[in-house]
Parts: C-alpha cells; sequence; structure tokens
C-alpha cells in the first residue's frame, strides 16, 4: 500500500500582487517534479512550460538552483564545520589586522 500525499501538495495557487495582478505560487513538490522532468531531458524546456504553464526563465533558474545546490547534500559534517572554522578564523584575523592597523603597531 503505498501513500499519496494528498491532491494540494502539488498544487500551484495564484494570489494577488500589491499591484492587482494575478502571482503564480508553486509547491516545493512541484518544482521538485518540474525540475527532475527537466533534467532527464526527455522534453523540451518549451515544452514544459507549456505544460505546466511556467515561463521558460522561471524553468531555467529553478535548474540552475538545483545544479548549483545539488553538492550541498554530499557535503560530510566535518566539510562543513571546516567551512565554518575557516571563516571564522578569517573574520578574527582580519578584525585583529584591522586594530593593528588602527592602532599604528601593524608598520
Amino acid at each position: 500500500m503505498s501513500v499519496h500525499p494528498p491532491f494540494d501538495y502539488y498544487k500551484k495557487t495564484e494570489i494577488m500582487s500589491y499591484n492587482g495582478e494575478m502571482k503564480k505560487r508553486y509547491t516545493a513538490a512541484i518544482k521538485v517534479q518540474i525540475v527532475t522532468e527537466l533534467l532527464k531531458e526527455e522534453k523540451t524546456l518549451a515544452q514544459l512550460s507549456s505544460e505546466y504553464g511556467v515561463s521558460t526563465t522561471q524553468l531555467t533558474r529553478w535548474k540552475n538552483y538545483v545544479l548549483a545546490e545539488m553538492p550541498r547534500l554530499f557535503e560530510t559534517k566535518n566539510d562543513q564545520s571546516q567551512e565554518k572554522y575557516d571563516q571564522i578564523k578569517w573574520t578574527l584575523l582580519s578584525k585583529h589586522t584591522l586594530s593593528r592597523l588602527m592602532s599604528g603597531s601593524f608598520l
């Protein structure tokens, strides 16, 4: 027995924007479904745009975002910790260097 999410999970909604135009909002699930189809390359960008009613520009943005974020899925906790450590170290070093420059003791 498979459990399917409710229909609304895959639904887009339209809301009124500040200038009175209708603006479409898509759930994360539908975005994943569309981008997955884009990555399969079985249909063209124009076909998917027409099928889902999403502009080709928006589809390209979603695809590029997914491709850019994919490497983070495979990072280990140590990779993330090292990155944070490097950021903190750089910040402290920068503050220390700046304070030495301001006090004149750097030269």
